[in-house]
């Protein structure tokens, strides 16, 4: 918090007149960066939806190294900011538009949540050329789109047996 203060000039105590503590300001920091990167889920089927979801978590933090393994650690936290709930929700809700039974829907929220951001997990902490991988980073960016269809794949065929 010292360290932010002092980037930002103000006084440590300034900021905890807006924040409680460094995870709340984690938080509603993933939240902003989130905001500015919002799928519009008007008409979506549940489908497009998780593809929605999972192309927008690409696009907003791909650009924040340690953001993506921050929200993946926090994935099944009840205490959301706004714009995390609605993403959370819509990809709930989708779920559940195909079919799924409760418990079913929390396991695949939790495998949507660990192909889309442990991928990109994955991605941001390559620090060698593609030469030096036993994976190159162009396929580990592909498994992010094979892991989403293989989930929506099992997604369909559970909430058909339902």
């Amino acid at each position: 918090m010292r360290r932010v203060a002092s980037d930002l000039g103000v006084s440590p105590r300034l900021i905890y007149h807006h924040v409680r503590d460094k995870e709340e300001m984690l938080v509603t920091l993933f939240d902003e960066i989130l905001a500015r990167h919002m799928p519009d889920f008007t008409g979506l089927n549940w489908e497009e939806t998780l593809r929605a979801v999972s192309a927008t978590a690409r696009r907003a933090y791909s650009r924040y190294p340690g953001v993506a393994a921050a929200i993946l650690a926090r994935a099944v936290n009840a205490r959301v900011q706004p714009h995390a709930a609605i993403v959370r929700d819509a990809v709930m809700n989708a779920l559940r538009k195909a079919n799924l039974g409760a418990h079913q829907v929390e396991a695949a929220y939790v495998q949507f949540s660990v192909i889309t951001l442990g991928n990109l997990v994955l991605l941001e902490n390559l620090d060698r050329s593609d030469k030096e991988l036993a994976i190159t980073r162009d396929h580990i960016e592909e498994s992010i789109e094979t892991g989403l269809s293989l989930l929506i794949s099992v997604i369909r065929r559970l909430g058909e047996k339902q």
